[in-house]
């Protein structure tokens, strides 16, 4: 798919690895699958893999916790997962308020979690 973006259905969770590249152009690619694929599925959970994200910078952390917003607006959790000891470290650093959003180590974790 166009942009590295890859929506996928698995075990009744919306997964979505985001590429490396966290462009606007991507941001406004994954809400808009993520969003679509909400409507389409009726999941019971979001999944967002950030492992393959090189930089995770305030712009992005500031995207993640608006989709998981949009997300949790339309009834559903959004779980990140993939967060590396590089992007641990910025995010403590920028200190956020991580509001609604859920963490688990990987894809499987989070599957697990929201059973």
């Amino acid at each position: 798919m166009s942009n590295g973006v890859v929506i996928q259905c698995v075990d009744g969770c919306v997964v979505a690895p985001v590429p490396a590249a966290l462009t606007e152009v991507v941001q406004e690619n994954l809400r808009a699958k993520i969003l679509g694929a909400m409507e389409d599925e009726r999941p019971r959970a979001v999944i967002v893999d950030i492992g393959g994200v090189g930089v995770l910078d305030s712009m992005g952390f500031e995207f993640l916790r608006s989709l998981s917003h949009a997300v949790g607006l339309m009834g559903t959790q959004m779980v990140l997962t993939g967060i590396r000891a590089e992007h641990a470290a910025v995010l403590v650093q920028m200190d956020p308020d991580l509001g609604n959003i859920k963490t688990a180590r990987t894809v499987d974790a989070a599957l697990q979690m929201t059973r």
